[in-house]
């Protein structure tokens, strides 16, 4: 898995990438606090904002044993369809 840094373009395009994997989503990066992407739907309603800017994610570093962990934490609230959590596990993570 290639990483990358925190505010890059390349962090957006992947992001981006995944987002729309996800049945047709944006992210840009968050106009909120300490949050890192806010998340669009196709009409270009926000519709959730997630991941901390404080914290790195695997799209940072990369390390199949801290998704796992990541994966195990927020089994039951990731499975939520269109939860902060859910789209955090499924871009981010």
């Amino acid at each position: 898995m290639r990483t990358f840094k925190f505010g890059s373009a390349g962090y957006l395009k992947r992001a981006n990438e995944k987002a729309e994997k996800l049945g047709n989503f944006s992210v840009k990066y968050s106009s909120t606090g300490k949050k890192k992407l806010d998340v669009f739907n196709k009409k270009g309603d926000k519709i959730a904002d997630i991941g901390h800017r404080d914290y790195s994610d695997y799209l940072q570093h990369g390390s199949e044993s801290r998704r796992e962990s990541y994966h195990k934490r927020h089994a039951k609230t990731a499975k939520v369809k269109f939860s902060n959590s859910y789209f955090s596990k499924n871009i981010l993570w």
